[in-house]
């Protein structure tokens, strides 16, 4: 039986999309997936495989053989899947890949993010087949709108710069429409997210706005996004798949792009897009 490779780069949400397209290639084919997690360890912060923690998928394991290393050298050292045409798929090659299966019969080699080019029915059908490890419930307030703030060395590209303060004022004035009146900002840079909230607290009035403390294990600020009542992301892949897999479908207030140059192509259906004054378009798509 053949198998779907997929190399896991960056965090938990990069890791997510990599194994939705896994399996969605491997959907129908009877195929396994193996996830490969060696690149995780070469960042200057090295990475873990929190999305394998994450999810309780009947994953294929390479084991420790002559082949499986052999299959480690070609799909997380040679990165095969970014340069072999038939049994390598990378992003360039996705979107026209997305809408097939895996070739039956041999392998495929995946090699990229994934965080584009999906249409609705695939992308559904990815999450679809992702099984949830349980958990504990999130310590969750269900009077309260989460707000996630993303900071770091993620300040510092330009690129990104599309949830600036003016962002979170205009998405809690949305959500204060909406009845919510009490907010609670997660962030993994607290530093950050404390000018951040001083700042809400002087543009904004007749709301309260409080700073959670981040845990040191990020699956439980993720399981605490996700299991919110109501939410306010940011451009941030942890934070879109928090959303995504919240299976109450709670409030959502997100940007309507992730990068500055281009808005998003995909939107889930109780997620609330907004374009901020500095964007080109100042009308957002919904679903």
């Amino acid at each position: 039986m053949s198998t779907v490779y997929v190399r896991l780069a960056g965090g938990l949400g990069n890791q997510l999309y990599q194994l939705a397209a896994a399996l969605h290639f491997s959907a129908g084919q009877s195929q396994d997936v193996a996830p490969l997690a060696g690149a995780l360890s070469r960042y200057n912060a090295a990475r873990k495989p929190e999305s394998l923690r994450l999810l309780d998928n009947d994953w294929q394991a390479i084991g420790s053989s002559a082949m499986a290393r052999l299959v480690n050298l070609a799909v997380v050292d040679a990165r095969a899947g970014r340069w072999l045409p038939l049994f390598g798929c990378n992003d360039t090659t996705f979107q026209r890949k997305v809408g097939n299966r895996a070739p039956a019969g041999h392998a495929l080699l995946l090699d990229g993010y994934f965080q584009r080019d999906w249409n609705r029915e695939s992308f559904a059908s990815a999450v679809s087949g992702f099984s949830m490890r349980p958990a504990a419930p999130s310590p969750v307030d269900p009077g309260e709108c989460v707000v996630h703030v993303r900071g770091g060395d993620f300040l510092t590209l330009p690129l990104y710069d599309v949830t600036d303060l003016d962002y979170y004022v205009r998405a809690m004035s949305l959500a204060s429409a909406a009845a919510w009146s009490r907010f609670a900002i997660l962030s993994d840079d607290l530093v950050h997210a404390g000018r951040i909230k001083t700042q809400l607290e002087q543009r904004l009035t007749g709301i309260s706005i409080r700073l959670l403390q981040s845990s040191d294990d990020s699956l439980a600020d993720f399981r605490l996004l996700r299991d919110a009542s109501a939410r306010i992301i940011g451009n941030s892949t942890f934070a879109w798949w928090a959303t995504a897999l919240d299976a109450r479908k709670g409030s959502t207030w997100s940007p309507a792009r992730m990068v500055r140059t281009e808005e998003r192509d995909f939107f889930l259906d109780w997620e609330n897009a907004i374009s901020t004054p500095h964007m080109e378009r100042e009308s957002s798509p919904k679903v």
